[in-house]
């Protein structure tokens, strides 16, 4: 859409130079000659613009990187009452943002400074040269205030194409790490054409002599000389320390990297020399932290074999023992899982697929179907796994409390309200000066040069303020907006972490929808309070300057003018609207396309492993098809209205200067008044249309803004930080007729009437089939849930009394 803004402004700055040298080309070529000026300017800024804009791109991954990871794994940070620590962490990553993008705001503020600088003096000197053009009769008054008029217009057309640029340098600086991730060297991108498939597979794997170390880690030694035979129709188990290797081995089978050395055979073949995707397809593989996606389990098990019938499925999803379990859900393989879930029926890709090879990855770290064991004692240590190795193959939010968020930087408001006001009132002063030369054009020369010399005189002034005021005011208000956003994602972490589990495991709360709102609102947010008040601050002080000067000057031809403004100023609205987006924001269009590329990467061993990247890009283009269809609909209907809204902005402008002249008939006012008061005021309905335009941002803003105060308002149902200390803490645990549903599935009832009791010091086994409840048990416990009835004690104490951090931090899961 900014390719179509700029295209438009850059051929009214063209059309604009080609009338003029048809008419009086010694004037265009005066002002030609300053354009390469205006460049280097713009080209300066750009340049430092762009690099400001990539740190700061770049210094938020590690915060993004640390809010996605720490939302995956709440319960853990939950578990361990970690929250206050996470927050700090990703606070810490946020700092260097901050920094850039203050230096960012005082780039900003230079920048367009110094072109409006170099644009006041342009106009400077071309106010004189044209006193020169018409003192040697080389053109009239009338001809030379038109054409320097046409020029003029063209030049602040290639001025309002400046946003558009500043949209060209962030596009590129988000563009340079795609398109170097996009062209980056990689073995994994495709399988080779020598790679080769075997016709048949007996299972035999052999290590030999291989040395390893990971990319990310090339100082740390995983393998040297690693030797490993597992002979065809072998169950072999790895035995180890956390960090020995065990994973690795899969990895590398995997090929999800490859050895530094040595060689690792299937069935007597190097596996570099096989088909990449070939050999994937060949194992089924559960990671010792299985993921599901988005979607259904039906859809979920589809991953390891596209054309799985229903009785495969089926098959898959009993053979991993979690048919029971996914037939007691209300929609069956139909049931909607979350990102971040965690289970066996994400066995079923691996069983679905019927694989030579099969692996599955230390399931002691995992909910298993096997059991979960209890210890309780004075130290309060819980913990749950599996004991054994089982082999296998919106509402709307007010303005006023927008801009109460910005409370705290009051001082950086308004010193960046005065740069707004000042900046604003520069070009009334502008339009009076340029309307001042065309009267002192039809006077004596000496009456023209003092005149002349004045008007240059204010135009010299006005290009040194414009560096000062813009500067005070996009550093100010960049100090203010950075603030805003560091305080706004700080708070909105904090809040999201202190939401209970079941919060979690709605479909909109997973962790890279909720990763997405920490960086999109906050900046949503900056966006309307900060950005929009800027332009909004500062054509007021334009509207007032312009008014206070059009009414001392002729109030009638300004009642008139104002008269007008109703189509003058609807029609710019709905330029800015139209050419701006073409009528709609489909941010919430691109947001499951989104979060499905999220998904991918987050689990992509698991997309690599299944040999899934097709059916993922597949899915991924799907999604984009319809917001790009209803992009094209809205740029056929922007292009409509656009048009009649260009016939009434000229239809404006003619009737005010008829009814101008119909006042200097009747000598109600000089030609002078008229006109000053006529280019003072059109200025200013282009200003009060580039405000009002901005009305309809407001309104979406405020709407779209609720989901910020959504998140920090929400009341969680599990306080982590009121509640009594226990002191003293024995560890015995009692369920007492506790009745428990999931708040994702609140027509499956997990526990009806449930007792249990696990005494100080003792340890219990708790065994049954997937879905019987056993994690369930230690969720209550550590009260990731509250039941829906029944009581959860701790020493004879209800769980809701404690403090829950203090409880959590005594307790090891």
């Amino acid at each position: 859409m900014q390719v179509g803004n700029f295209l438009h402004y850059i051929s009214r700055f063209l059309g604009g130079f080609i009338i003029g040298f048809a008419r009086i080309w010694q004037i265009s070529l005066v002002t030609l000659s300053i354009v390469p000026l205006i460049a280097l300017a713009g080209g300066i800024y750009a340049y430092i613009t762009i690099g400001l804009i990539a740190k700061v791109r770049r210094s938020y991954v590690k915060a993004g990187q640390i809010a996605e990871e720490v939302i995956g794994n709440v319960r853990t940070v939950q578990a361990f009452a970690g929250e206050e620590k996470a927050v700090r962490s990703y606070i810490d990553a946020l700092r260097k943002t901050y920094q850039y993008g203050r230096k960012a705001g005082l780039a900003k503020g230079l920048g367009l400074g110094t072109l409006h600088c170099v644009l006041f003096l342009s106009w400077a000197l071309l106010v004189w040269y044209t006193s020169i053009i018409v003192h040697k009769n080389i053109a009239n008054g009338a001809n030379a205030f038109t054409t320097m008029l046409n020029v003029v217009i063209s030049g602040l057309s290639l001025g309002m194409a400046a946003p558009d640029v500043s949209s060209f340098l962030r596009a590129t600086a988000a563009a340079y790490p795609i398109f170097e991730m996009i062209d980056r060297s990689t073995s994994s991108k495709t399988s080779s054409k020598s790679a080769k498939n075997l016709e048949k597979v007996d299972g035999h794997i052999e290590f030999k002599d291989v040395c390893f170390k990971y990319p990310s880690r090339p100082d740390v030694t995983i393998f040297e000389k690693f030797c490993l035979d597992i002979p065809s129709g072998k169950i072999v188990a790895l035995v180890g320390g956390s960090g020995s290797g065990k994973s690795t081995v899969i990895s590398l089978i995997e090929r999800f990297y490859e050895p530094l050395s040595g060689q690792i055979l299937l069935d007597g073949n190097d596996i570099r020399d096989l088909d990449r995707k070939w050999l994937r397809q060949q194992i089924g593989l559960v990671n010792q932290e299985p993921s599901l996606f988005a979607a259904s389990i039906r859809e979920n098990i589809l991953y390891g074999k596209d054309d799985a019938t229903l009785e495969e499925i089926t098959r898959a999803a009993k053979l991993s023992e979690a048919l029971s379990f996914i037939n007691n859900l209300p929609d069956g393989f139909e049931t909607q899982e979350a990102a971040s879930s965690r289970g066996d029926p994400s066995l079923g890709p691996a069983l679905g697929r019927s694989p030579s090879l099969k692996y599955s990855g230390e399931l002691s770290h995992t909910r298993s179907n096997l059991g979960a064991s209890f210890r309780s004692d004075k130290d309060s240590i819980i913990r749950a796994g599996a004991d054994a190795l089982e082999p296998m193959g919106t509402k709307n939010v007010s303005l006023r409390r927008l801009y109460s968020m910005v409370g705290p930087d009051w001082i950086y408001g308004i010193v960046g309200t005065i740069g707004a006001f000042a900046a604003g009132s520069l070009m009334p002063l502008f339009a009076l000066g340029v309307t001042q030369a065309l009267v002192a054009y039809y006077m004596d020369w000496d009456t023209t040069r003092h005149e002349v010399k004045k008007i240059a005189i204010l135009f010299c002034c006005g290009a040194v303020i414009s560096v000062i005021v813009y500067s005070i005011e996009h550093f100010s208000f960049g100090i203010m907006g950075e603030r805003l956003t560091l305080r706004v994602r700080e708070m909105m972490f904090s809040a999201i972490l202190r939401n209970e589990i079941g919060w979690f495991d709605d479909f909109n709360n997973t962790s890279s929808m909720l990763a997405s709102r920490l960086e999109s609102d906050a900046t949503l947010l900056r966006t309307i309070v900060v950005d929009r008040s800027t332009i909004l601050l500062h054509n007021v002080g334009l509207v007032v300057t312009s008014f206070v000067i059009a009414f001392i000057l002729n109030w009638r031809i300004t009642l008139v003018v104002i008269a007008t403004y109703p189509l003058i100023i609807s029609g710019h609205i709905s330029e800015k609207l139209f050419m701006k987006g073409y009528g709609g924001n489909l941010s919430k269009a691109y947001l499951k396309a989104n979060m499905l590329a999220a998904e991918a990467v987050s689990n992509i061993r698991t997309v690599a492993a299944f040999c899934a990247e097709t059916k993922i890009l597949d899915l991924y283009a799907r999604e984009l098809v319809e917001p790009s269809r209803n992009s094209f609909t809205r740029g056929q209907i922007a292009g409509v209205f656009y048009g009649i809204c260009q016939f009434f902005i000229f239809s404006s402008y003619g009737l005010a200067l008829w009814y101008g002249s119909v006042l200097m008939e009747k000598e109600l006012a000089g030609f002078k008044s008229v006109m000053k008061s006529f280019m003072v005021l059109i200025v200013t309905a282009l200003a009060m249309g580039e405000t009002l335009a901005l009305a309809p941002d407001l309104l979406k803003g405020n709407q779209m803004a609720a989901s910020v105060f959504e998140i920090l308002d929400r009341k969680t149902q599990v306080m982590g930080d009121i509640g009594e200390e226990l002191k003293n803490v024995e560890g015995t645990i009692d369920l007492r007729g506790v009745q428990f549903s999931y708040p994702s599935r609140p027509d499956t009832l997990i526990f009806k009437d449930f007792d249990l009791r696990v005494r100080s010091g003792k340890s219990m086994a708790l065994v049954g089939q997937s879905g019987s409840g056993k994690s369930s048990v230690l969720s209550l416990i550590l009260r990731f849930y509250d039941p829906s009835a029944g009581k959860v004690m701790i020493d004879g104490e209800f769980l809701w009394t404690p403090y829950v951090n203090m409880f959590r931090s005594s307790a090891k899961t």
